[in-house]
């Protein structure tokens, strides 16, 4: 529980340095591929055993015993990094958020997890970054933390080859597996988020999931 306390505090810690390295929040600019308003396809689809997003040109079956947060849940997940108000429905704040998560599984209570997560790079950069460019900057925001080392990685996905970070954290007998693999898409950064406590599952997890 101690380790993935402190894992949730470095997530946090990566994502508040990125905007600082960045540019004010602003909208995005429209385009023809951009989701509207009402009834974003940024959020996907989940039918409790599996989650297909067309927007982001990902699907996602995990093996049996996996439990995925269902519409309310997710909802509960994003709160933080959602916008309030009476007149903003769910859609809407995901449309303006910054960061957001689109899809999250557990298996043996939190123990494991498998994520994707969108970050608009739009409200953080003057120059959308490219993959190798993120991952360099977080790679960069990791340096000099204790007990923790970093891998440069590729991850294979439905047979196409992605930039990807490999994280390891802890001492004794209980070391954290974290693994970051990035999709650009428009205006986004998807990350697909590998996390686990009992060893590196990133070539089982990565099949689970298909390129749309």
């Amino acid at each position: 529980m101690k380790l993935r306390v402190l894992s949730l505090l470095l997530t946090a810690v990566l994502l508040l340095s990125l905007a600082a390295c960045g540019k004010p929040a602003k909208t995005p600019e429209n385009s023809d591929s951009a989701p509207t308003a009402t009834g974003s396809p940024l959020v996907g689809e989940n039918d409790g055993t599996s989650y297909r997003n067309t927007y982001f040109g990902l699907a996602f079956t995990p093996s049996k015993g996996w439990d995925m947060y269902d519409d309310e849940q997710m909802m509960d997940r994003n709160l933080p990094f959602l916008s309030s108000g009476d007149d903003v429905d769910y859609a809407e704040a995901i449309n303006q958020a910054q960061e957001f998560y689109v899809m999250y599984a557990v298996y043996g209570g939190n123990d494991n997890t498998i994520a994707v997560k969108v970050e608009n790079t739009a409200t953080m950069f003057e120059t959308l970054p490219s993959a190798e460019e993120y991952r360099a900057i977080q790679v960069s925001q990791l340096e000099g933390i204790p007990s923790l080392t970093t891998e440069l990685i590729t991850v294979k996905v439905d047979g196409q080859d992605f930039l990807g970070l490999k994280v390891l954290w802890g001492e004794g007998e209980t070391v954290q597996t974290d693994i970051s693999v990035y999709m650009p898409k428009d205006n986004y950064m998807v990350i697909l988020n590998f996390s686990s406590l009992d060893g590196d599952h990133t070539a089982e997890w990565a099949s689970w999931f298909d390129l749309l």
